[in-house]
């Protein structure tokens, strides 16, 4: 397949000989080869907040236990789901989690790059999903933690991809499965709902161009249309179903629907755009020349001599993965993992363009050879090394994730680990829900956030009295304070800062502290010494055991 240029008397500007495919796998193969490197290198990086969410609620999903029961978030349940199977296969620890991430990862620029092998050609192919591969990594996208975005593309590619085959080939069944995957996208995260109308929409479009070729067939078009939505909701009527039967719909409707809706209006339009220029100025900062090459990309994107219908396949494509980061309007770093993959093609446009215009005085493996340097340079591999290569994962977590107790959440569990039952509970007065995980005890309430109750909605003085009732009720072994602030203002955590106070006090001893001194510097506490002393920081955690 050969990639060209209009030029005035629309034919041909120039063209390149293409090598063999070989040579774009083996090349892919090594970009691979240092993702594997990479993340196996980091594979012990402490989890985050939502990764330690997921995690809790996989390890649930492991015991028996649904999602929504014992733990309650908005997020719909495909990403415990993912959590569950990579800790059924690789274990119940860190690396499992980071092992699978990993797999799926690699999984995904795979299908990149047959996806826009398919679209374009093989060196846009490779020079997008090695951009992806390499990108991804990065920090600026919070490259090293398995978030939902990452499933949702996974799944997603995989119908879109289909989509493509489909169309083409007038696949009757194919549109089943394009529908699944995409519907399994949604299940990872509401925001998928974008690409599942961006395949509607193309279908529709690619329906009314047979019409006017005259190949349209209303039965054809009935069937496929009808296996594309009943593909798409599939997998979320399986969930619903799951749900029902586990006796959790009602939570689960209450924290993925009601509760959801109010945090998606919280934002006002100036703080959206606030943090879009903020987030995306984080992403562009390390790499100005790699952006001013895909932007180059997408004005030659204009001149590709390529079919109609496949420019509107790839434009709606990119507008629909964007709208996919907008919901709530936080634009936060990893939401935009959706979105990127295809916009790294416009980059690869550019690649290309170079590639002919130098293959017009070397021949082409020479130029694809040093095209493959400039990549190298571009992504400015070399001036990332010491995370690529040498900083400790501990290390990393401070740098990126400041003073959060994050590495003192293993030291935290462990103990509690130790000293407690299965049967015994725990509470988290904090947004730290990895404790839950790594001490493998259930939470005594289902509020494993702080931030729904601190948030400015109709909601939050409710969750905060249930918080206080569950703790009441079901008398956890041990309370875990977080001593920062969990929310935008700190008067509205007054109701559970006083009545902790004073319940503390009556019910539980402190038996560990953990003080956050420096970036690199915690101390811990324990048992007599942690009643004599006194933080000397305002990062602390606060470990207490009922009497």
């Amino acid at each position: 397949m050969k990639f060209s240029l209009y030029s005035d008397s629309d034919s041909s500007f120039f063209e390149t000989k293409e090598l063999n495919e070989k040579i774009y796998w083996f090349l892919l193969f090594l970009v691979m080869a240092f993702v594997t490197f990479v993340r196996i290198r980091l594979i012990d990086f402490p989890l985050e907040r939502d990764e330690g969410e997921y995690a809790y609620m996989g390890q649930l999903i492991l015991q028996g236990i649904p999602p929504y029961k014992y733990a309650y978030n908005m997020k719909l349940p495909g990403t415990y789901g993912m959590y569950a199977l990579f800790m059924k296969l690789f274990g119940e620890s860190i690396r499992g989690i980071h092992f699978g991430f990993l797999l799926t990862n690699l999984s995904t620029i795979v299908v990149l790059f047959l996806f826009v092998k398919k679209l374009f050609n093989p060196f846009i192919a490779l020079t997008a999903s090695s951009a992806y591969g390499v990108y991804a990594l990065t920090p600026y996208l919070l490259g090293f933690a398995a978030h939902a975005t990452h499933f949702v593309l996974f799944w997603s590619l995989l119908g879109i991809y289909l989509l493509l085959v489909a169309t083409e080939k007038k696949s009757l069944f194919s549109y089943f499965w394009v529908g699944f995957f995409l519907g399994m996208g949604f299940i990872m995260k509401q925001h998928a709902v974008f690409i599942i109308l961006f395949s509607g929409v193309y279908f529709l479009f690619h329906s009314y161009l047979e019409f006017k070729k005259g190949n349209f067939q209303f039965k054809a078009f009935f069937a496929q249309g009808s296996l594309l939505v009943l593909g798409a909701i599939l997998p979320f009527l399986i969930t619903i179903a799951l749900l029902v039967y586990s006796g959790v719909f009602e939570s689960f409707y209450y924290w993925t629907f009601q509760y959801a809706s109010k945090y998606v209006g919280m934002a006002s339009l100036s703080f959206g755009w606030e943090r879009f220029t903020l987030v995306t100025g984080i992403i562009m900062s390390e790499f100005r020349l790699f952006w001013v090459i895909t932007g180059l990309g997408f004005i030659l994107l204009f001149f590709i001599k390529k079919d109609f219908s496949k420019k509107v396949f790839f434009s709606l494509l990119v507008f629909a993965c964007f709208l996919t980061t907008v919901p709530g309007l936080y634009f936060r770093e990893h939401y935009f993992i959706t979105v990127l993959p295809f916009t790294f093609i416009y980059f690869g446009i550019a690649f290309e363009f170079f590639r002919q215009l130098l293959s017009l005085r070397l021949n082409v493996v020479i130029s694809t050879l040093l095209l493959c340097i400039f990549f190298v340079f571009v992504l400015k591999i070399k001036s990332h090394k010491d995370y690529y290569f040498k900083v400790n994962p501990i290390t990393l977590s401070r740098a990126f994730y400041a003073l959060s107790p994050f590495p003192e959440s293993i030291v935290i569990a462990d103990y509690i680990k130790k000293n407690s039952s299965k049967e015994d509970t725990v509470a988290v007065i904090g947004s730290e829900p990895q404790i839950y995980f790594y001490s493998n005890r259930k939470s005594a309430t289902g509020f494993i956030y702080m931030y729904p109750l601190m948030e400015d909605h109709l909601y939050s003085k409710e969750m905060q009295k249930n918080l206080i009732e569950d703790i009441q009720k079901n008398k956890p072994k041990y309370i875990v304070y977080i001593g920062v602030a969990w929310g935008v203002e700190p008067e509205k955590e007054k109701m559970v800062t006083d009545w902790f106070s004073n319940y503390k006090k009556e019910n539980y001893e402190l038996v560990g502290i953990t003080d956050i001194i420096l970036l690199n510097d915690s101390i811990y506490k324990w048992e007599d010494e942690a009643k004599n002393y006194k933080p000397r920081s305002n990062n602390y955690v606060e470990i207490f055991k009922r009497k």
